[in-house]
């Protein structure tokens, strides 16, 4: 009990000291209304920045696929422009006998 009973008289109840107020009850609702956002603008800040960093990795595996394509499209070319020069030269080959044979 807050109150302390002194003495009972006669079935009356005679209380020394008054109920007080809980000193904790005594939250200040703007500081803490002030805290909350500011925890939430910093957590705010810090999921944008994330996203600005995942976005940045992203962009640069991108193009590190895209050197890595271009790399294999180009010793593709090359070996298609290879292939091709021998079909080429065998087909001239094989002409040149068909003409001294006929």
């Amino acid at each position: 009990m807050l109150a302390s009973v002194s003495e009972l008289c006669s079935g009356i109840l005679v209380v020394s000291e008054p109920i007080q107020e809980d000193p904790v009850a005594e939250i200040k609702v703007d500081e803490l209304a002030g805290e909350v956002a500011k925890v939430l603008r910093d957590a705010l800040y810090i999921s944008v920045g994330l996203g600005v960093l995942a976005v940045q990795k992203v962009q640069e595996q991108r193009r590190e696929l895209a050197k890595r394509f271009e790399a294999q499209l180009d010793t593709g070319r090359d070996q298609m422009a290879s292939f091709r020069s021998n079909v080429e030269q065998q087909l001239k080959y094989l002409m040149g006998r068909t003409k001294t044979a006929a």
